[in-house]
């Protein structure tokens, strides 16, 4: 659980790298310069990927078989990803780290609250958008002790 908590709480700085280099304008200096866009978020991906994976290495070193380390390195992936579309919604960098927190605190909380939902085909539903398009409620359900691991697939 304390995993999950040290995700919700650390993924604001990929948005938040995002969004300070839309404000400073880099993208477009480096429009300006030649560089096509996708090389600057494939340059970005490259960097936080390695970053992410250097940690989950020592996390490797530390939990050793509690962690499976393939989850792990496609859950980096999505991670990311969202977090770079998430910083679309977003103008300053500051807010962006505060509210980006918060809101992953507060669904990484309230989103299991979903099983109490009576309606089976809402509820259902609901769950398939999270767990589908939401990276941190997936690793959730990887680490709950009451999930069956394969049917995460």
């Amino acid at each position: 659980m304390m995993l999950l908590q040290g995700y919700y709480l650390s993924v604001g700085i990929y948005v938040a790298t995002a969004v300070y280099d839309k404000e400073k304008k880099i993208i477009d200096v480096l429009r300006v310069r030649g560089l096509q866009w996708w090389c600057y978020w494939a340059a970005n991906l490259l960097v936080d990927y390695t970053i992410f994976v250097v940690n989950l290495l020592i996390m490797k070193l530390l939990l050793g078989d509690l962690l499976d380390i393939w989850y792990m390195c496609g859950f980096g992936v999505a991670l990311i990803v969202f977090c770079y579309c998430c910083s679309f919604l977003f103008k300053s960098s500051e807010k962006s780290v505060k509210y980006f927190t918060v809101i992953n605190f507060c669904t990484g909380f309230f989103v299991p609250l979903l099983n109490l939902i009576p309606n089976e085909i809402f509820k259902d539903t609901l769950l398939w958008i999270f767990r589908h398009l939401y990276p941190l409620y997936s690793l959730q359900l990887k680490f709950s002790p009451n999930v069956n691991p394969s049917s995460l697939t």
